[in-house]
């Protein structure tokens, strides 16, 4: 049967091509950890952080911050781009837009409290 054998030996070829494949990318990736380790020792060499924990954010594979889920007022999840920041922009005119009120705080109307001798029945400095 031709058919079968032709089929055998491209499933062998097959094989041969995916191992050699995997072989390349294992050669590549040690040589790209290699290469990172040696950028990150270098930039610790020369205490530059900024170098040293960016290689080490290449090498961990850690992402930047993740896109936490925004909520209507009624809670629910907005998935759409559209709606999130739609309520961004809501959320940012309630709190920035707010009335404003005539009267001031005045510090000097206040009366402060003081802890004098409050810590372990010692007299306050002051008193001295």
């Amino acid at each position: 049967m031709i058919g079968e054998e032709t089929r055998q030996d491209k499933e062998e070829e097959y094989r041969t091509h995916d191992k050699e494949v995997k072989k390349r990318v294992a050669e590549k990736t040690r040589k790209w950890l290699d290469e990172k380790g040696a950028e990150a020792e270098e930039a610790a060499n020369h205490n530059d952080m900024r170098i040293l924990y960016r290689t080490v954010r290449d090498l961990t594979g850690a992402q930047g911050t993740t896109n936490v889920p925004v909520r209507g007022k009624d809670g629910k999840v907005l998935l759409t781009d559209r709606e999130q920041s739609a309520r961004w922009v809501e959320h940012f005119d309630e709190v920035l837009n707010q009335s404003v009120t005539d009267e001031q705080f005045s510090f000097d109307s206040e009366k402060v409290q003081t802890n004098r001798g409050v810590i372990g029945g010692l007299p306050d400095l002051r008193d001295c």
